[in-house]
């Protein structure tokens, strides 16, 4: 679904919009995007990255969503699983910063690991 920009009548301020049906795009993530998205997204899914995205919950009474960044994956081992490794809430961590774990874990799952297991027996062990 494509990103649209919509030019209100004699302004030159612009509005994001994802169209009436959108529940997942792909879209760079970047602030001002996040900052703008509309109602009806619930995920985007960064194209540099494959497996980056962004989780989008219901607005709470201070009209704030929540906004978790995760990275999809699937083991090398056998059998196969899949699963979502949560990186973080927006405002724990930045993009940036997401971008670069995201690569970290994406090193660790070629070499064989399965980087939500490890984070599950670090938090296990003393």
């Amino acid at each position: 679904m494509n990103l649209q920009h919509k030019e209100e009548a004699g302004s030159r301020s612009r509005s994001l919009s994802f169209g009436k049906d959108s529940r997942s795009i792909t879209k760079k993530l970047t602030k001002t995007l996040l900052n703008n998205v509309e109602d009806g997204v619930y995920r985007i899914n960064d194209p540099e990255i494959k497996g980056l995205h962004v989780r989008l919950g219901k607005a709470n009474n201070a009209c704030v969503r929540s906004k978790v960044l995760y990275l999809f994956y699937r083991t090398r081992t056998k059998p196969v699983r899949t699963a979502n490794f949560r990186i973080g809430n927006l405002h724990e961590v930045d993009i940036d910063t997401a971008r670069n774990i995201a690569l970290e874990c994406k090193a660790k799952i070629r070499d064989g690991l399965d980087i939500q297991m490890e984070r599950k027996k670090q938090g296990s062990s003393p």
